[in-house]
């Protein structure tokens, strides 16, 4: 948890699109402060039945540290991007949904004369795409 009587920042960065770089440097200052930064690069597992008691100790201390941080997200995101990720399950997802779209959207810019990272970006966001490929989205009625 972050330091007794330690501020937070008075105002949150708000992702509105045109800012992924600056946002993404700055939600993960924010993240790293409370101590959820890793959360969104890991992707901890659901609790088997036969759990021992510390792997439920971590299981739990884990989806606090999700809650924490998907709560902090959807702080900082404004109306249209809230409603990519608002029904994301965990943290990690939350955070790669944007960040895939705003890779997108910057790998298209470069179409008329691709560079080798774009080639590289592209990659990564097939490769996540590949893996994810058996997840859905739901609407509600």
């Amino acid at each position: 948890m972050a330091p007794s009587g330690a501020t937070f920042p008075a105002t949150l960065p708000i992702l509105d699109g045109k800012n992924w770089n600056r946002w993404k440097v700055q939600m993960k200052a924010i993240l790293g402060y409370q101590e959820v930064d890793e959360i969104i690069e890991i992707d901890y597992s659901n609790l088997e039945e036969e759990a021992t008691d510390e792997q439920k100790r971590v299981y739990k201390e884990n989806k606090k540290k999700d809650c924490k941080a998907l709560c902090l997200l959807h702080q900082c995101v404004d109306e249209v991007h809230f409603e990519k990720i608002f029904a994301a399950t965990n943290s990690k997802e939350a955070w790669m949904i944007p960040e895939i779209s705003c890779g997108v959207v910057l790998i298209s810019r470069f179409m008329s004369h691709p560079r080798y990272s774009d080639m590289v970006a592209a990659k990564r966001i097939l490769r996540y795409l590949k893996g994810t490929i058996d997840y859905g989205i739901l609407f509600p009625q």
